[in-house]
């Protein structure tokens, strides 16, 4: 019998980690519980019944809402990922059997990674390795949308102070290597 190799994740980035840029900075944002919740066939009266055991609505569109401590991002016509630093009461009150509503929530705490990224050159920053328009006016404050950034998939939002970026966690050292090359255009 021989030995196998042992396979070690990589640590995670330090909440200290940044990267400043001439018109940009870039750093890591603190680790929340995130929840994602899809419905099978969603329609108005399944939509209003999950909305009302959740206590909140959740976004139409490419979007995405804070609610006191929870954060809700629309990932399409049938999914949304629900973000806190505690989600325990959202499963409390998602704890009724919601296949009977053709809905089902998984905990994706551990499966992503996110980063904000601020300053007036942010936008242009992303835009080397992303070919959405983030001009605000094509994506303003409050919008969110699943995207290619570095040819990884990403959910990227629009905050008040930039831009979120959440990534699959076993792709997050890459995308961070990214941004440091990426800023090296922009000069420090």
């Amino acid at each position: 019998m021989h030995d196998a190799p042992v396979l070690a994740l990589a640590p995670a980035l330090s909440p200290d980690s940044t990267i400043i840029a001439r018109g940009v900075h870039i750093k890591p944002l603190p680790r929340l519980e995130r929840l994602q919740l899809g419905l099978a066939l969603p329609n108005a009266q399944t939509v209003a019944e999950l909305e009302q055991r959740l206590e909140t609505l959740l976004p139409r569109g490419p979007s995405w809402i804070q609610v006191d401590a929870l954060s809700v991002f629309a990932l399409g016509s049938r999914a949304w990922l629900l973000e806190g630093e505690t989600l325990t009461p959202v499963r409390a009150k998602l704890d009724s059997d919601l296949r009977a509503l053709g809905a089902n929530a998984a905990d994706v705490s551990d499966a992503f990674e996110a980063f904000r990224l601020t300053g007036e050159a942010a936008a242009a920053l992303l835009a080397t390795g992303c070919s959405m328009d983030l001009h605000p006016s094509a994506f303003p404050v409050g919008a969110c949308a699943r995207a290619l950034l570095a040819r990884l998939d990403v959910v990227l939002t629009a905050v008040a102070t930039g831009y979120d970026v959440r990534v699959e966690r076993s792709y997050a050292r890459h995308l961070w290597a990214w941004f440091e090359n990426a800023a090296r255009e922009f000069g420090r």
